[in-house]
């Protein structure tokens, strides 16, 4: 990636930047592409620290201070693990937890899993619904629920894409 500093030369650097970001609530996106979800680890932590919980430490920080050096010492080790392996370690729950948001996040994947019925007999299609008459229902199903349908032509994309 070619990069400035205002009023100097261009020189060229390997962006190995990762973001990382904390909410209650994951936001919803237009991209629903490939591209946009293979970039994506959601982690969901589900614990909760309430006062009435055995164990609760309002101070933990104070307590994590003190161990700095061994949570560092296993970072590091973490680290040089993730670069052995070229990419971090696919987890069940990392990945169901995915897939449950590309389901909220895309009303059209979320349409041709939930409505659409696709039968075969040896490989050739027995039923035909007209292109019309499928946008018709995933509309109407989308905008019953609440959200707002995509474009026809954008529906065709995804379709295509998914069958």
């Amino acid at each position: 990636m070619q990069v400035r500093s205002p009023y100097k030369e261009p020189y060229f650097i390997r962006n190995r930047a990762k973001f990382i970001f904390s909410c209650n609530e994951l936001p919803s996106s237009p991209d629903n592409s490939y591209g946009y979800y293979r970039r994506l680890i959601i982690i969901h932590f589900m614990q909760k620290f309430t006062k009435d919980m055995p164990g609760y430490a309002p101070h933990i920080d104070l307590k994590l201070a003190k161990e700095l050096s061994g949570i560092f010492n296993i970072a590091l080790a973490r680290y040089k693990r993730l670069v052995a392996q070229k990419g971090f370690t696919e987890a069940k729950a990392v990945t169901q937890t995915l897939e449950q948001y590309q389901m909220e996040n895309d009303t059209v994947l979320r349409w041709f899993k939930e409505s659409l019925v696709i039968h075969t007999n040896g490989g050739l299609k027995e039923h035909f619904s007209p292109f019309s008459d499928l946008y018709l229902n995933y509309r109407l199903k989308t905008e019953e629920g609440g959200e707002k349908a995509v474009t026809k032509i954008k529906f065709a994309k995804a379709l295509a894409h998914l069958i």
